[in-house]
C-alpha cells in the first residue's frame, strides 16, 4: 500500500469518534480530516516508519510525518492556511500514545481502516473477476466470418480456449513429467487472455503489428488488473508469458499454440472447416505464405494450421509428437 492508497482509506474511515475532542463539535464529512492529525500521523508512522512532528497550525498544535526529509501530511486539507513546518519538533509514538483519548481515538481509526481495507480488497476482487469472466462471451477470432468461418452454432470463447490451455498444460506434464512450476505455469495461462477483455482478439493476419499488439495488450492487461493486491505478480507472469523465454513461460506458450491447433483439428474432424477452394473472405489467404502452402499441397484447412505451427515446436519432442497424433489421428471421441 502507498501513501496515495493509505489517504484514499483514511478518508473512507475518518468519523467525529476519531475526531480531537475539541474539534468534535465542529466535525462534518464535507472536511473529514478536521481533527485528525495525532491519530492520522500515528497511523502513517505505523505503516511507513518516519518521524512524528508537531508545529503550529491555525487551530493550534498540529501532527504530521515526517519521511525520508519529507513532509507527508495527510490532513493538511483541513487548514487554509498552510502549517509552520518549518519550526515543527519531533514527538515521539509513545509520548501521543499516553494520552488516554488519542489513544482510544487511534485504535478506532485503527479498525476503520482495517474494514476500509476489507471492503476495498472485496471490490478490487470482485471487480478482477467480473471483468476477466467476460471472456466466457467473447468469441475467438480466428473462428469468426473474417477468417476461418466456422460452421457451427455455437464458436469457442476466448474463456474456453484458457480452460483448454489449462487442461492441456496438465494432461502433457502429467504424462512426460516437464519437472516445472506447474502453479506458475497455470497462473500464466489463466491470464495469459486478460488483455482480450478490453481489446479485440488480435490475430497475425489482421494488420496490426506484433508491437503495436503488444503496447495495446500490455495497457489493457494493467487496466483489467486493476489495484488487487498481486496486480504487479500477475503483470511480471504476463510479460513473462510474452517473452517465452523461461522453462514455464516457454512451455505455457506452446500449450497455447497447441490449443489452437488442435481446436482447428477438432472443428475439421466435426465438418465445420470450410474447403480451401471456399475461403474467399479469410484474411488468413492475403499472406503469401499461406496461398504458397496451398501451391504446395494443403488440403484442408488444418493442413494450414498444421504447417504454419510446425516450426514453433523445433527442439520440442513432446509437441512435435502431438502435432502428428492430431494430424494422423480423429478427434471426435
Amino acid at each position: 500500500m502507498d501513501i496515495n492508497k493509505l489517504h484514499e482509506l483514511l478518508k473512507k474511515s475518518w468519523c467525529v469518534e476519531t475526531c480531537s475532542p475539541a474539534l468534535k463539535e465542529c466535525w462534518n464529512y464535507s472536511n473529514p480530516s478536521l481533527g485528525q492529525c495525532a491519530v492520522t500521523a500515528l497511523v502513517v508512522n505505523y505503516y511507513f516508519g518516519g518521524k512524528i512532528m508537531r508545529c503550529m497550525a491555525e487551530s493550534g498544535s498540529h501532527y504530521y510525518n515526517l519521511i525520508d526529509d519529507k513532509v507527508v501530511d495527510l490532513t493538511s486539507e483541513q487548514f487554509i492556511e498552510k502549517p509552520d513546518y518549518e519550526n515543527g519538533e519531533e514527538r515521539k509514538r509513545d509520548y501521543l500514545l499516553s494520552n488516554n483519548d488519542t489513544r482510544e481515538r487511534y485504535a478506532i481509526l485503527q479498525e476503520r481502516l482495517y474494514e476500509a481495507k476489507r471492503e476495498e480488497k472485496t471490490k478490487n476482487a470482485l471487480r478482477f473477476y467480473l471483468l476477466a469472466t467476460k471472456l466466457k462471451y467473447k468469441i475467438r477470432t480466428g473462428w469468426d466470418k473474417n477468417h476461418w468461418n466456422i460452421n457451427s452454432e455455437r464458436l469457442e470463447s476466448v474463456a474456453e480456449h484458457v480452460y483448454g490451455t489449462c487442461i492441456l498444460a496438465t494432461s502433457l506434464n502429467s504424462e512426460f513429467n516437464f519437472n516445472l512450476d506447474m502453479e506458475k505455469v497455470q497462473n500464466m495461462l489463466i491470464l495469459h487472455e486478460i488483455g482480450e477483455v478490453l481489446i479485440p482478439d488480435i490475430t497475425p493476419f489482421d494488420g496490426i503489428t506484433a508491437e503495436e499488439k503488444a503496447k495495446m495488450e500490455h495497457q489493457a492487461m494493467k487496466d483489467v488488473l486493476g489495484d488487487i493486491v498481486s496486480k504487479d505478480k500477475f503483470y511480471d507472469l504476463l510479460l513473462e508469458f510474452d517473452e517465452h523465454k523461461t522453462r514455464e513461460s516457454k512451455f505455457a506458450y506452446l500449450c497455447d499454440k497447441m490449443e489452437a491447433d488442435l481446436q482447428a483439428k477438432v472443428y475439421q474432424d466435426m465438418g465445420c472447416q470450410h474447403s480451401l477452394d471456399d475461403q474467399k473472405n479469410n484474411v488468413v489467404f492475403n499472406s503469401p505464405k499461406a496461398v504458397k502452402m496451398v501451391e504446395d499441397g494443403a488440403k484442408t484447412a488444418f493442413d494450414i494450421w498444421y504447417e504454419w505451427d510446425k516450426p514453433k515446436y523445433d527442439g520440442e519432442p513432446v509437441f512435435q509428437r502431438v502435432l502428428s497424433y492430431i494430424k494422423n489421428n480423429n478427434t471426435n471421441l
